[in-house]
């Protein structure tokens, strides 16, 4: 799995298994046993998001990443790094996964 964040003249990638990648909780919420509301209202769900957050913003800083870049989160599972990208000034951040988790990751393989 890797994110990919890209405009017309930039392109990076954060490879999963970078040392950047550490997630702090270890919870994983299965996607078939939740509707998406009731794991959006999760605090290990936010837990998560706020991950990605941090890790956003130091690659922000470092300008890697800014508004109105694109970016795509393969592998984005129920949409944590997606809303992070979201909320750190990417609104038009989409994920991809096996799974369909509307309206953050699109099926796809």
């Amino acid at each position: 799995s890797f994110l990919s964040f890209s405009n017309n003249t930039k392109h990076s990638e954060v490879s999963k298994t970078d040392s950047l990648y550490k997630p702090r909780s270890s919870v994983r919420v299965g996607i078939e046993s939740h509707t998406p509301k009731k794991i959006w209202a999760s605090k290990a769900w936010r837990q998560e998001v706020e991950f990605y957050s941090a890790i956003f913003q130091k690659l922000s800083e470092q300008g890697f990443l800014r508004p109105g870049f694109k970016a795509l989160c393969v592998g984005a599972g129920s949409g944590q790094p997606v809303l992070a990208l979201r909320e750190n000034g990417l609104p038009d951040a989409i994920g991809i996964d096996r799974k369909s988790f509307a309206p953050l990751v699109r099926k796809g393989d």
